[in-house]
């Protein structure tokens, strides 16, 4: 798997395919609890009517030594990551510097710095899980007192919007295509049928 953060000094990170579906069933479970105590989802106003969840293929993060995840955030509306093996002692990675191994979300403080809210993450997480909005911004600094791997679990939940049938199978009834085809920068020249100065300057902003 490649993505927009795959590269040198970045962790390798798989797609997961096998018990995908019990693991999908979980993170469903854990949405509800999160909707339940924050409300985090009927806050988002973009949709004129409910539509339900759905989690996206998650991906397997293999962390070795050193390598480290830069400032993204996610697709979706949701993420989570569930920590399945931490190899070092925190102890030690605290005293290498105070920043080593953690997890970070990062943010615009109102005198306009920078903001981070930062987790420490030890064996004692193993198992656990992290979900957030996934327009948060995180990064995912080095570990450096162990040559075994820091594995985790990551993943999105979606919206799920289905289109009706006759859209996606029918272009020619596609109102979307007609009013595209019909909005453009050849009809507006034609100043016998359009008021240019209505339509054509809307065109050019």
């Amino acid at each position: 798997m490649k993505s927009h953060l795959s590269g040198t000094g970045i962790p390798k990170h798989f797609f997961i395919e096998k018990c995908f579906s019990e693991l999908k069933e979980y993170i469903l479970y854990c949405a509800e609890e999160y909707e339940k105590n924050f409300k985090y989802i009927r806050s988002l106003k973009f949709l004129n009517k409910n539509a339900p969840l759905l989690v996206a293929p998650p991906w397997l993060n293999v962390q070795k030594r050193y390598e480290f995840l830069p400032m993204h955030s996610h697709d979706g509306i949701l993420s989570y990551n569930i920590w399945i093996q931490i190899p070092y002692d925190i102890k030690k990675e605290v005293g290498v510097n105070g920043s080593a191994s953690t997890l970070q979300f990062v943010y615009p403080k109102v005198d306009g710095t920078m903001g981070i809210h930062q987790f420490s993450v030890s064996k004692l997480d193993e198992g656990n899980l992290i979900m957030f909005p996934s327009l948060f911004v995180h990064t995912v600094c080095p570990f450096y007192t162990s040559e075994d791997v820091r594995l985790s679990v990551a993943g999105n939940i979606l919206l799920e919007v289905k289109w009706p049938l006759f859209m996606a199978k029918n272009k020619r009834r596609n109102p979307i295509a007609q009013i595209l085809k019909y909005f453009t920068p050849k009809r507006f020249k034609d100043k016998t049928k359009y008021d240019r100065k209505s339509y054509g300057e809307i065109w050019k902003r």
